[in-house]
């Protein structure tokens, strides 16, 4: 199952002639896209233009190649050429439901000052970035404290850009935005990079989580929260909305204003978790409504399920799955 990233899947058909190829596509870049064009008044520069198309080679190589192709989600397979979007299948990664699920958990991270039991909310991304609306975030951090005068603020992430150019000024977003906005360091809290079980900890302590991103991937940082069993506020954009229905499985805000409905979002913040009492993660009631999307191993079944006709042994490995259909 090829992913083609820096042009590794090159040479797979002449090399494999004969394999049976299922490609694993997250995005198709150029400057009209969505995650380009959003909040943008200017347009992209032609050197930005060059080095978007430039990537796209090795994905075109690939779609040609494959014999069968998935995306994650139905917004990303909406990206790719029109031409190419009926060999789509949309199944997602999947994500440890078993490992990510709500329960009552003491938070034990040397370096927060944090039990568990207070008010917490979460943010948390590989990086800190506009991609992920970290400024955006930061500034409405000022309202969300004011609004919840004992709650905490535990931010996870590194300190870098994963997705777009970084600052000309050579600050990091983080540096950057610390310097805009004063934040009381008793009540927010850095982490860096985590431990999965840390990370699992603190989602599990969550009174909410805020995730708010550009119209681009989704990130399985906010579905983990939800199969954690987190209160999302999350941005109302397209990726976001493929899977959160507002006052249903969580809250929507405004991406680039998020304060301007935060503070009446965290009026539902209560400072034990609801999913201690619904016994239910809110990412159980997408499930419901998507339920090939669950759980990581209904999406490796899923998986799975196209490449019976391909190979064979397909069957026989569905078959060792737990719960897998005939």
């Amino acid at each position: 199952m090829p992913h083609p990233v820096g042009g590794g899947t090159w040479f797979l058909r002449d090399i494999f002639p004969k394999a049976r190829l299922i490609g694993y596509f997250e995005w198709y870049y150029h400057a009209d896209s969505s995650d380009v064009r959003f909040g943008r008044k200017q347009e992209p520069t032609i050197s930005r233009r060059i080095l978007l198309r430039l990537r796209n080679p090795v994905i075109v190589n690939d779609l040609l190649a494959c014999d069968s192709c998935i995306t994650p989600t139905a917004w990303q397979k909406a990206q790719f050429p029109e031409q190419f979007q009926g060999q789509f299948e949309v199944i997602h990664d999947g994500i440890n439901t078993a490992f990510f699920s709500p329960r009552k958990t003491v938070l034990n991270i040397s370096s927060l000052p944090l039990t568990g039991e207070e008010e917490i909310i979460t943010w948390a991304t590989r990086g800190m970035e506009p991609y992920r609306g970290f400024p955006q975030f930061i500034e409405a951090l000022p309202a969300l404290l004011q609004a919840r005068k004992n709650a905490h603020v535990v931010i996870a992430g590194e300190d870098r850009s994963c997705y777009g150019p970084p600052r000309a000024d050579g600050l990091t977003w983080k540096k950057y935005m610390l310097k805009r906005v004063k934040l009381p360091s008793e009540r927010v809290h850095f982490t860096g990079s985590l431990p999965y079980g840390e990370y699992r900890s603190l989602l599990r302590c969550s009174s909410a989580h805020i995730y708010l991103t550009r119209p681009f991937v989704l990130s399985w940082s906010m579905l983990e929260a939800m199969s954690c069993g987190c209160l999302v506020i999350g941005s109302d954009t397209e990726p976001v909305r493929e899977v959160l229905t507002d006052r249903k499985n969580g809250l929507l805000c405004d991406f680039f204003s998020p304060g301007k409905r935060t503070p009446n979002c965290y009026t539902t913040i209560q400072p034990h978790r609801h999913a201690e009492k619904t016994g239910e993660s809110t990412f159980s009631r997408w499930s419901v409504i998507t339920p090939q999307r669950s759980s990581l191993c209904s999406s490796v079944d899923n998986i799975l399920q196209p490449c019976c006709s391909l190979w064979p042994a397909a069957r026989f490995i569905r078959s060792l799955l737990p719960h897998s259909p005939p």
